[in-house]
C-alpha cells in the first residue's frame, strides 16, 4: 500500500521550502547604498515575512549609475548568497540619456 502523504503536509512543506526570506541586514545595506539618491518608487510584498522587494532609483548620469550598480552587487553577494535579484538600468532623456534609472528587483516570484 502506498504512503501518501496529508494536503496539509504538501501545503506545509511548499510553504516552508518556497520563496526567500528577505533579510533585514540586506535591506539596510541596500538602504545605506542608495543614499543620497532619489527613490521614486518601492514595493514590498509578502505576509507574513517579506519575500519581495522592488525599488526604482534615479541614479543620474553613468558614472553615478555604475558605482551604485556596483555597490548593490556587493551588498547582494555579501548578504544574500543565491537570493535572486536583478538589477536594470533604463535611460531617461531622448535622444540621448542625461539620467538613469537602476530598478532593483528581489526574490522575485516568477
Amino acid at each position: 500500500m502506498e504512503n501518501k502523504s496529508r494536503g496539509s503536509d504538501e501545503l506545509l512543506e511548499a510553504y516552508r521550502k518556497s520563496g526567500f526570506r528577505i533579510d533585514e541586514q540586506l535591506v539596510e545595506s541596500i538602504a545605506e547604498r542608495i543614499n543620497g539618491f532619489d527613490l521614486n518608487d518601492i514595493l514590498v510584498k509578502g505576509q507574513p515575512r517579506p519575500d519581495f522587494l522592488r525599488a526604482i532609483i534615479s541614479a543620474g548620469d553613468s558614472a553615478r549609475t555604475g558605482m551604485l550598480t556596483a555597490d548593490l552587487l556587493d551588498a547582494f553577494s555579501g548578504h544574500a548568497p543565491g537570493l535572486p535579484a536583478t538589477i536594470r538600468i533604463f535611460p531617461k532623456g531622448i535622444p540621448w540619456p542625461g539620467e538613469f534609472m537602476v530598478d532593483i528587483t528581489i526574490a522575485e516570484r516568477r
